[in-house]
């Protein structure tokens, strides 16, 4: 199955410190990847994934922006535009991604 991750853009997956949305992408991204299907995450710079990472911003936000909506709409998109390649699109972007 060909299955996209799509996380949160302001922290790198898996996140330093700290176990939120970030740590389950990071564990559903690697674990699809581990049983054989073909995982592209969507994920800040920085991130680490045994999957294919894809990073539409190089750069994790500053994090006194988080909730701008700027950011996650340019991430979100950079995942939705290659929507079509997917069986499964998993987005844990927030309301933005599918708005």
């Amino acid at each position: 199955m060909r299955i996209a991750q799509v996380a949160p853009v302001w922290y790198p997956v898996p996140p330093h410190g700290y176990g939120g949305i970030e740590l389950v992408v990071s564990l559903l991204a690697d674990g699809f990847a581990d049983r054989g299907h073909e995982v592209t995450l969507f994920a800040s710079g920085g991130s680490r994934t045994r999957a294919r990472l894809v990073s539409p911003l190089p750069d994790p936000p500053d994090p006194a922006l988080l909730g701008n909506p700027w950011f996650e709409s340019a991430h979100a998109l950079g995942a939705y535009l290659h929507a079509e390649e997917f069986d499964v699109v998993h987005d844990h972007s927030g309301i933005v991604g599918p708005a």
